[in-house]
């Protein structure tokens, strides 16, 4: 299977994990991939529409009447979430001889930069198609506050250096402990004001 493949059929994993978090059921979807997100964003933004919820790699697919309808749309307004399923993944990212090279810091800085150009949150979920014994992980900024069980958490903190002398702050969280411990409603409501927070000390400059 090609890497293409593989990476659409994990959008496609990613999308009913996310239904699940989100709804608590697995009867029905309600976020389905992107297909050509870029370019319907890009389009949408060229034509002065507004592209919020369109960016990343996922929609809702939610009829409006959805008893849950504006929490589901808000989660894609404030976060740009993209995945990647890597076939070379190393985790040890200090080491700024093998920066350059690393699949997964380079996948980061993408996805860290394309959200703060969108005016959101970042949110990398990603598979190791080389080690069967890295389990799936959530890549998040630092300055999100995960969890109400700090000393429960098996998070990895990295704080990356660019070339242009900017810091990149992230945690690495296995998927399945992110999920079991983050209340959907509760994660988009307590996300919601960072990113407000963040506009406004941008505009603010």
């Amino acid at each position: 299977m090609n890497s293409k493949k593989k990476g659409g059929n994990y959008e496609r994993d990613v999308a009913r994990i996310l239904s699940v978090w989100a709804t608590g059921s697995e009867e029905n979807l309600v976020y389905w991939r992107q297909v050509s997100s870029g370019s319907v964003s890009t389009v949408a933004k060229r034509n002065n529409k507004n592209a919020a919820g369109l960016d990343g790699d996922f929609i809702c697919i939610a009829e409006d009447t959805h008893p849950k309808f504006n929490v589901l749309k808000q989660f894609l307004q404030v976060f740009f979430v993209d995945s990647k399923c890597l076939g070379n993944v190393h985790l040890l990212m200090t080491n700024k001889k093998n920066q350059k090279s690393n699949q997964l810091l380079n996948e980061i800085k993408k996805v860290f930069s394309e959200a703060k150009r969108s005016n959101k949150l970042p949110m990398l979920i990603c598979k190791a198609t080389n080690d069967r014994k890295i389990d799936d992980f959530i890549i998040l900024p630092t300055y999100l506050d995960l969890y109400s069980q700090l000393d429960k958490s098996n998070s990895m903190y990295y704080r990356i250096t660019n070339e242009d002398g900017t810091k990149l702050l992230f945690q690495l969280i296995t998927c399945s402990e992110f999920f079991s411990m983050n209340s959907f409603d509760d994660f988009v409501s307590s996300s919601s004001p960072v990113l407000q927070n963040m506009q406004e000390t941008f505009l603010a400059k």
